[in-house]
Order: C-alpha cells, then sequence, then structure tokens
C-alpha cells in the first residue's frame, strides 16, 4: 500500500451528511410541535455527579440551575429560529442547526427527551 492510499483510508467521514442533520433536525422540531417529544431539562444531583465524574469540571447546585434555566429558553429559541420565525444570518442558522443536533443527542443520553421523533427516515 503506498502512503496516499494510506492517507485516503484514514480520512475519516461523518456518519450523517449536512443534508441529512438538517433533516434529522427538522423532524425533530415537527415532533416537538405535534406534541410527540416533551423535554426535561432539571439538571438532577446523579446528573451532576455524572458530569463531575467525567470530565472533572466541578459544578454546585447554583450552577446547574442557571444552566437548566438557559437551555429551558435556548432550546425552543433556537427552534424558531431554525423554523424562520426568528431572523437569522446563515452562519447563526447552521449554528444553531447543530445546537439542536447536539441536543438530540445528549437529550438521549440524558433521558432529557422523552417520546419519538424520528419513526422513519422519510
Amino acid at each position: 500500500m503506498s502512503q496516499d492510499n494510506k492517507d485516503e483510508s484514514s480520512v475519516k467521514r461523518p456518519l450523517f451528511s449536512r443534508k441529512e442533520i438538517v433533516h434529522l433536525v427538522r423532524k425533530f422540531i415537527l415532533a416537538y410541535i405535534r406534541g410527540e417529544i416533551t423535554f426535561d431539562l432539571v439538571i438532577r444531583p446523579e446528573t451532576s455527579k455524572r458530569r463531575l465524574e467525567m470530565d472533572g469540571t466541578p459544578i454546585d447546585e447554583a450552577q446547574a440551575f442557571d444552566e437548566a434555566q438557559k437551555l429551558f429558553f435556548q432550546i425552543p429559541d433556537t427552534m424558531l429560529k431554525c423554523a424562520g420565525l426568528i431572523e437569522t444570518n446563515e452562519e447563526e442558522y447552521e449554528a444553531c442547526i447543530d445546537v439542536l443536533f447536539k441536543f438530540m443527542i445528549l437529550g438521549r443520553a440524558t433521558k432529557s427527551i422523552n417520546g419519538q421523533f424520528l419513526m422513519d427516515w422519510k
């Protein structure tokens, strides 16, 4: 195997294309509007403890509450920006898509999203 082939095979491609990520975020927003999913954005003590164990970042109760409050308002606001109801530029729109996609993944991992939002891929 030549050096060029090694370099090409080591290039990692994302699991989802940008188009697929936008599609998934759209499905997520539609499921939220239909009431098929709900969010539990309360940061529980056990969640804070896990965060401490995972990345070593100390979190006190007041900081955890502040973070939950910000997230409580940020997620619906971000959905409105993605839906075009709050004006954004292209860069902010792309950032909002990323925030919601990360929230979808992390929300499932922390069990803070209840319900189903991806019944089919279409």
